[in-house]
């Protein structure tokens, strides 16, 4: 416990490190209540981090403590995160409500969901924006425990190479510099690019951050009018692939998992079509939705039942591993189809064995169609239709963040079952059974 405890304090600094240069950015724009905010929930990060790792001991932790720190790390800084909301009384004066509604947001930031309950992102402070983009970006990378990865020798660095899916081949720092180096890249590129047509910079970088973290973006039909659609969808695109597909020389099977992200695309695009939408519309909400972005200006409330039964399924799948989308993820839907070709041949007395990623992919197939059938059943009790409550509880366990008006609408109690749908959407819920397993 000390030992994750002495991780967890770093990784809360680091933190607070990211969210001071927004605090110096209110300071710039004169929004000085606003860099008050920043300045409180940095010193909070610091006081936390440094207790933390006075008190305990920094040392290699089991992959059963990974996962917990895993999610400490994404509740506290949810926690945490709600400071600014709270003490520019966006959501009111602060109450139960007002709590309940900033816990909300911040977890809905850093999750990269993106859904909202502010009603006015306009009449926002420009700090408040740009700290909404940091937090889904290091939300979506993982980048606080990238820079953890730094602070430990090789050797000692076996239990995260599991957490994110690499072999214990893979050279894990140098991995991880090539991430860091092609997103930093990725974002200066389209930056620029998008400042050609929107002549306005901030504005354009925080909508590159927001759509490489699969985030979405509330103004996002400004920008929309100014950028051509085939531009704007890039770096959605670009964020929900796998990202050994553009740092690494075997590329075969990963591509395997974006012809299925490509299909998803596809289908939703001939069902929208086919339901009356634009192509223009049609095209941009079918990236959105497949990468779980979840950028949208139109209302899905009056498309047909069978056009959201398609739109459930696509964000359920999400993106590829290894990247910042959400869903069960490409790669886990290809290796349950694998697996079921082994159990088909068993079943003829060919005997083969179930791998142990087809094994994890199964149950984390069913732990997330379980934990979206019930919250669905949930809301359902409080009257809305069973079938919007699907959409809606897949959209928040997928971190995708299109509504139907559900979560923004929802009494409190039903505001904290989506927050901790997406809390346990990012995370993949493993860790949350990790909480409750001895140690072996």
């Amino acid at each position: 416990m000390r030992a994750l405890l002495a991780n967890l304090g770093f990784l809360l600094q680091f933190s607070g490190i990211l969210i001071l240069s927004t605090a110096f950015l209110a300071l710039y724009f004169n929004e000085v209540q606003a860099s008050v905010s920043f300045f409180i929930t940095v010193s909070t990060l610091f006081v936390f981090g440094f207790t933390m790792n006075a008190l305990c001991e920094r040392k290699e932790i089991s992959v059963r403590n990974g996962m917990i720190l895993l999610f400490l790390t994404f509740l506290l800084l949810g926690l945490i995160g709600t400071i600014p909301y709270l003490y520019l009384k966006v959501f009111g004066e602060i109450s139960l409500e007002s709590f309940t509604n900033s816990f909300f947001e911040s977890v809905s930031t850093i999750t990269t969901t993106g859904l909202s309950s502010i009603k006015s992102f306009e009449e926002s402070p420009i700090s408040l924006r740009v700290y909404r983009s940091i937090s889904s970006f290091a939300g979506g990378v993982g980048i606080v425990f990238i820079f953890l990865t730094f602070l430990y020798p090789d050797t000692q660095l076996t239990s995260f190479q599991k957490i994110f899916g690499l072999s214990e081949t893979e050279k894990i720092k140098k991995k991880f510099l090539s991430i860091l180096l092609f997103y930093a890249i990725c974002f200066f590129v389209f930056s620029f690019l998008f400042y050609f047509f929107y002549k306005d910079f901030l504005t354009v970088s925080t909508f590159t951050l927001s759509s490489l973290s699969t985030s979405s973006f509330p103004n996002v039909q400004d920008v929309l009018a100014r950028i051509p659609l085939p531009l704007i969808i890039l770096p959605m695109l670009v964020g929900a692939t796998n990202i050994k597909i553009f740092i690494s020389s075997q590329r075969k099977f990963y591509l395997a998992e974006l012809c299925l992200l490509l299909a998803s695309i596809a289908i939703l695009l001939f069902f929208f079509v086919q339901n009356g939408f634009d192509f223009y519309s049609s095209m941009f909400h079918s990236v959105s939705l497949a990468t779980t972005s979840g950028s949208s200006f139109v209302s899905f409330s009056s498309v047909a039942e069978y056009v959201k039964i398609v739109m459930v399924v696509a964000m359920f799948i999400g993106g590829c591993s290894l990247s910042t989308a959400g869903g069960l993820k490409c790669l886990r839907i290809l290796l349950i189809g694998k697996g079921i070709k082994k159990v088909v041949k068993n079943v003829f007395k060919k005997s083969e064995e179930i791998s142990e990623e087809e094994s994890v992919a199964y149950l984390l197939f069913f732990l997330m169609v379980s934990f979206a059938v019930l919250s669905s059943f949930i809301l359902a009790l409080y009257g809305f239709g069973f079938l919007d409550s699907l959409l809606e509880s897949v959209s928040a366990i997928s971190n995708t963040g299109i509504s139907l008006g559900i979560a923004y609408a929802a009494p409190l109690e039903l505001k904290w079952l989506f927050s901790f749908l997406m809390l346990i959407g990012r995370i993949e819920i493993l860790p949350i059974i990790a909480l409750f397993v001895k140690e072996s």
